[in-house]
């Protein structure tokens, strides 16, 4: 799906600049309290490393069992230029870390007119890309039904949602990768799960940031997909950022080719949520 004439930010009153500060300083906030802050002998397990470069931040993790997820540069050239020695120190971040590879993400308005130019300097590859979305609290919250059993989670539940969540993203849920997940409940993020009967089946997050929230994800296992679990957990996530004081709620979703199909997105679109611009993941992998 393109942003197309009727979306972006004028659908919500607002600038590119208002909705890319407000889409990229939250979901950056997000990722850094994920990683950044997970506990420390998580952080020495998983090979964690964190910097805060220019505006934005910089997250390594050398022994990622994902092969490369939690390493993201994020929330770059909202006060500062993005050019050849910005790119530059993030990869030399990289490098230094031990990461196998990480995703450097940039709203397309920041990017330069010689980007591809720095992006093959610095052997960064065009990868997926995402539509970033926003929604003002005064949209209503779009019902939504479903048969599980909807409820929070707290300490006491972490590790097993944590492991719920990871494995309805397919990731493996090794044990550090748990821990970092499961230390997110009871800090800035609330966390839901669904069950069916006593079985847990789908877990949700929601990172709540003064006046903005971010969607920190949600997945649900394949036995249990097409039975609403992700539409009502994105309501109770809507539900739980307004009662927090959030004005605007944030995420983002893979963005959709001709002939596709992403079911994430639509639920998105039901619930209020407005595209704002697509967004391009570049990718920097370690030469072998």
């Amino acid at each position: 799906m393109s942003v197309a004439a009727g979306d972006g930010p004028e659908a919500l009153g607002i600038d590119l600049a208002q909705a890319m500060d407000l889409c990229e300083v939250v979901e950056a906030r997000s990722m850094w309290g994920t990683v950044a802050m997970s506990p420390r002998e998580t952080r020495r397990a998983l090979g964690i490393r964190a910097a805060r470069i220019g505006s934005g931040i910089a997250l390594a993790t050398a022994h990622d069992p994902t092969g490369g997820h939690w390493n993201k540069a994020l929330a770059h050239g909202l006060t500062e230029p993005v050019d050849d020695a910005l790119i530059a120190e993030l990869v030399a971040f990289y490098r230094a870390s031990g990461a196998p590879a990480a995703a450097i993400q940039i709203a397309p308005a920041l990017l330069p007119e010689d980007w591809e130019d720095i992006a093959a300097r610095h052997g960064l590859a065009g990868g997926s890309t995402v539509v970033k979305m926003l929604r003002h609290r005064r949209t209503p919250v779009a019902p939504a039904a479903t048969e599980l059993d909807l409820r929070g989670v707290d300490a006491r539940g972490a590790h097993e949602w944590a492991a719920t969540f990871l494995t309805g993203f397919g990731m493996p849920t090794q044990p550090d990768l748990v821990d970092m997940i499961a230390s997110t409940v009871g800090r800035d993020f609330y966390a839901y799960g669904a069950w069916d009967g006593e079985a847990l089946v789908g877990a949700a997050c929601v990172f709540i940031g003064g006046d903005a929230a971010q969607l920190a994800g949600a997945s649900t296992l394949p036995a249990a997909r097409g039975r609403g679990a992700q539409s009502a957990l994105l309501s109770e996530r809507i539900t739980a950022a307004t009662d927090a004081g959030c004005v605007w709620i944030a995420g983002e979703t893979g963005a959709e080719k001709d002939g596709e199909h992403n079911p994430s997105l639509h639920n998105m679109l039901r619930a209020g949520f407005v595209p704002m611009y697509e967004r391009r993941n570049w990718v920097w992998r370690r030469p072998a």
